[in-house]
């Protein structure tokens, strides 16, 4: 009986670790938050192209959610929705830069597949936002 109770606890403690553990990754993943973060990294050379950490980025509009651009370890960046298909918010351009390294979009006003370009040093990536 008391190898059963034993059991039984031990049961117990590995499910609820097991469940802190997965909401606290979905919690870091941004699974319900209404700010995804992209995080630009600039090249190691000046005019090469800089990474994202997420080259696409699903937003819903009816869970009013929003982008922060944000630059790893500081710098001037550009992010420009200046393509046929325009942006998706307000605003077509924002930036941020070594003492800003923030830019935040504002909810989506309309819906569809958006790419944009990041500039940072000369050098430019086209990702994409897909608006649900």
């Amino acid at each position: 009986m008391k190898r059963f109770k034993l059991i039984t606890a031990i049961a117990i403690v590995i499910s609820v670790a097991t469940m802190l553990y997965l909401v606290r990754t979905m919690d870091a993943q941004g699974a319900d938050s209404t700010t995804k973060v992209v995080t630009i990294t600039p090249s190691a050379t000046p005019g090469g192209k800089p990474s994202v950490d997420h080259s696409k980025v699903t937003i819903y509009q009816s869970q009013n959610q929003q982008v922060e651009w944000t630059c790893k370890g500081g710098c001037d960046f550009t992010v420009d929705f200046s393509r046929p298909e325009g942006s998706p918010f307000s605003e077509k351009a924002f930036s941020g830069s070594a003492t800003n390294p923030h830019a935040m979009s504002g909810v989506p006003g309309k819906k569809g597949t958006f790419r944009y370009s990041v500039t940072v040093n000369g050098g430019t990536l086209d990702p994409q936002i897909i608006v649900h």
